[in-house]
């Protein structure tokens, strides 16, 4: 499968999270609409909650507006968006850069099983704040975010 213009290489994204350390986010941009498009990548990867993917959070792109809710976090901190392919992940990276974000990169989605082995988004990795790797410990809700949505309003 050809990786999707704008999607970081294994490399990339391995060479970002360990310098991200504990400051990494992960903004995943797929909808919960049962009806949606992203019902085949949610069927592989569930969308991030408070114990599946805590360091995630799920904030939609909107196609319509070509927007979406904008993260609650210092504009330097190293970002990753995902989606269902990469397509909508890209854009969610371009627009956050266009508002300030510096740090930003495109992870893909489901079917980049390489990048999400490197950055830990596959639950293999992390489960909830368990530890079952050593980078793990990069996966943990910060306190910033615990307890709040991540979105600004």
């Amino acid at each position: 499968m050809t990786r999707k213009e704008g999607v970081a290489s294994a490399e990339e994204l391995e060479a970002f999270v360990t310098e991200a350390g504990d400051r990494l986010l992960v903004v995943d941009v797929r909808s919960p609409d049962p009806e949606g498009e992203d019902v085949k990548s949610i069927a592989r990867t569930a969308l991030p909650s408070e114990t599946y993917r805590p360091k995630a959070i799920n904030l939609i792109w909107d196609r319509t507006t070509d927007r979406m809710p904008l993260p609650s976090v210092p504009k330097d901190t190293p970002i990753i968006t995902h989606c269902g392919a990469g397509s909508r992940g890209q854009m969610a990276k371009e627009y956050l850069e266009r508002n300030g974000f510096v740090k930003v990169v495109n992870g893909g989605g489901p079917k980049e099983t390489d990048c999400w082995a490197v950055t830990g988004i596959l639950e293999s990795l992390c489960i909830g704040n368990r530890r079952v790797r050593t980078d793990c410990r990069a996966w943990r809700r910060r306190p910033s975010v615990t307890g709040s949505t991540g979105i600004e309003q």
